[in-house]
């Protein structure tokens, strides 16, 4: 193993997160502020050979901080301050792998669906460079919206719950508006057609998380089912 390489690599690693966190709020700024920035931004960026998305937060980073690492660190919070020693039990027994895989084809089956119907009917061939990049407004544009769980893991019936329920609801309404005038803007098209293809959007969305869930459910059904059935028999 190349210890100077190794070394360097660290550090680059380091450097790109440390600057990731420093352009976060910039970039959240930008998403909910300007959406219409959003696909101007990355269709500039794919027109450089290299060195893409260096002034703000890359998308799948976005999503990443927004969704899948915050809400995996909180579940296991939330498994762990159960008094269901069963629960417990029953939770550490699924691999760690199975619960990332879960929360990652949750949280990008919308996305993904999004890029795949918008590229199909934006171009006749599809093509891989087009669905990354309709891909990436995705991202960023489903980034926010994946805050809806921290209602999960929050007492309910107080102010901060209430409150956080409102941002929730104002996020989703924000970008139902935003993702109808992103497709219209992709497609060309009026804000009918734009709503049809939305709705076909979240038709397969479903229909890739329903089979994706069942086809994890199958090759873990043992310890799935026993996560079940502690969670049934824990007192509510």
């Amino acid at each position: 193993m190349d210890i100077k390489k190794l070394i360097q690599t660290t550090e680059e690693t380091i450097f790109y997160l440390l600057f990731a966190i420093i352009q976060f709020p910039k970039t959240l700024f930008y998403v909910l502020v300007k959406p219409k920035w959003l696909a101007k931004y990355v269709d500039s960026e794919f027109q450089k050979p290299e060195n893409r998305f260096e002034k703000y937060v890359p998308p799948f980073l976005f999503w990443l901080i927004l969704g899948i690492v915050p809400h995996y660190i909180l579940i296991l919070y939330g498994f762990d301050q159960s008094e269901s020693e069963e629960l417990q039990i029953a939770y550490s027994s699924i691999g760690w792998y199975v619960k990332v895989t879960t929360l990652i084809v949750f949280y990008i089956a919308p996305p993904i669906t999004a890029a795949f119907v918008i590229e199909r009917l934006k171009s006749k061939s599809m093509s891989k460079e087009g669905l990354k990049r309709e891909l990436y407004i995705q991202l960023y544009l489903f980034a926010p919206v994946q805050l809806y769980y921290l209602t999960m893991f929050m007492e309910e019936d107080t102010a901060l719950f209430e409150t956080v329920v409102i941002v929730i609801l104002l996020l989703l309404l924000w970008f139902f508006v935003v993702e109808l005038i992103i497709i219209a803007q992709r497609l060309k098209v009026g804000f009918i057609k734009a709503f049809g293809a939305m709705i076909l959007m979240y038709f397969l969305s479903f229909v890739f998380i329903g089979i994706s869930m069942l086809i994890i459910a199958v090759c873990n059904y043992e310890s799935i089912n026993a996560l079940v059935d502690a969670w049934m028999m824990e007192p509510v």
